[in-house]
């Protein structure tokens, strides 16, 4: 069966503590099956420019593995091509090269909150944004001669309140 390890926040851990945890998963999950594909890193883009997270991971070697590098795109209400295609993507190739890591990156999240505060889109924008976002996504793939995957976060709303930005990720409404 699948195979899920969160760690949640509070806890104190390192780089070097998540790769090991990577190792030692990646060892079980090829033993079961030698075609699943091992996803690793969740590094947060996107309104921060702290990339220490990622470089602890490549410098501890995360890219021995992992099949594909995953990261969270979020730019909160921001146009994506104000936020995160052209510099973002930059900062995490410039990181992946560095360490000879010449595997997949995946967007394994991204997505706009229709929520009623503040930084955050309308439904138009939310529209808007998900295609220009894959635009941007496929070109970057295309001109690093990358390969990768992109996942939208959320399909469906998680709730009814207007005013909770997690309930509104959706592209559908929760009824």
């Amino acid at each position: 069966g699948p195979f899920n390890y969160q760690i949640k926040n509070g806890l104190s851990y390192e780089p070097e503590d998540y790769v090991e945890l990577v190792e030692a998963v990646s060892k079980v999950i090829e033993d079961e099956d030698e075609n699943a594909k091992i996803v690793g890193g969740a590094h947060l883009l996107g309104g921060t420019k702290d990339d220490g997270w990622m470089e602890g991971l490549f410098s501890a070697g995360i890219g021995n593995y992992i099949d594909a590098f995953s990261i969270h795109v979020y730019t909160h209400g921001k146009a994506p091509e104000d936020e995160m295609a052209d510099e973002c993507y930059e900062r995490v190739e410039k990181i992946m090269d560095n360490y000879g890591y010449d595997g997949q990156i995946w967007i394994t999240e991204t997505g706009y909150s229709t929520a009623t505060t503040s930084n955050n889109s309308t439904e138009e924008q939310q529209a808007s944004y998900a295609i220009r976002t894959k635009v941007l996504w496929d070109n970057y793939l295309k001109e690093n001669g990358r390969k990768g995957e992109f996942f939208w976060y959320d399909l469906r709303n998680d709730g009814t309140t207007s005013s909770n930005r997690e309930h509104n990720f959706g592209i559908l409404e929760f009824n």
